[in-house]
């Protein structure tokens, strides 16, 4: 115990010095421009974390600045011990998903064995085909397609601008694109494409360019 709380408290001192730093900096700031100083909520923020761990006072020498844990007044420290293993599936296996739906495993098959649609994506679950409407899990439908919808989206955009889809860096390559071109991209997304995204309001550009299709439904045939 005292070799562990040797360690704690080497990493206490750590912890204590950065936050110091971050409020040596602000207080700089301030006394530089006083009523000037404009600040973002995400450094507003940071500085009341500081100030919580350094242990500043308030104004009122009364209510000092206490360091909490879900609404509840904790020590310097606390110790949380997180135990992470990996869980690979076996046969008779239950998954679940974020519409209420569960299945059972009944066997498991090689990559190279699993369908690949014409994009050349890869399916990582088949799924009975009637299960969605025997369960009246509706909204894995919407998922479903929303995420077909956004995949169609990239997959139209990129080929347009002749850019390889290339995941991550997608966005990066999409953005440079427009600074270079300055014009109005020569595609159009169809109808259909814009109700769906629409009506699901993800709305944001970044979201609309992932490519990353998070279920794949096959139906019996």
């Amino acid at each position: 115990m005292v070799r562990l709380q040797a360690q704690i408290l080497k990493y206490d001192r750590g912890r204590r010095r950065f936050y110091q730093e971050i409020l040596d900096t602000y207080n700089s700031l301030r006394r530089k421009r006083g009523e000037d100083l404009q600040v973002t909520p995400r450094f507003t923020a940071l500085v009341r974390e500081a100030l919580q761990v350094v242990g500043h006072h308030t104004g009122n020498a009364n209510k000092p600045i206490r360091l909490l844990y879900r609404q509840t007044p904790i020590d310097e420290w606390r110790l949380e011990f997180v135990i992470e293993h990996h869980h690979f599936p076996r046969d008779g296996a239950k998954r679940t998903d974020f519409h209420g739906g569960k299945g059972v495993i009944v066997e498991i098959w090689p990559d190279e064995r699993m369908p690949v649609d014409a994009n050349g994506v890869r399916a990582e679950a088949i799924m009975d085909g009637m299960a969605t409407v025997n369960r009246m899990n509706f909204g894995r439908l919407y998922e479903h397609y929303i995420n077909a919808a956004s995949f169609g989206l990239a997959q139209e955009i990129t080929r347009s601008l002749g850019i390889e889809n290339t995941g991550r860096d997608l966005y990066k390559q999409l953005s440079r694109v427009a600074v270079l071109q300055r014009q109005d991209v020569p595609w159009r997304p169809a109808a259909s494409e814009l109700a769906v995204i629409g009506s699901r309001q993800c709305g944001t550009r970044r979201d609309l360019m992932r490519v990353a299709i998070h279920a794949t439904l096959l139906h019996d045939s």
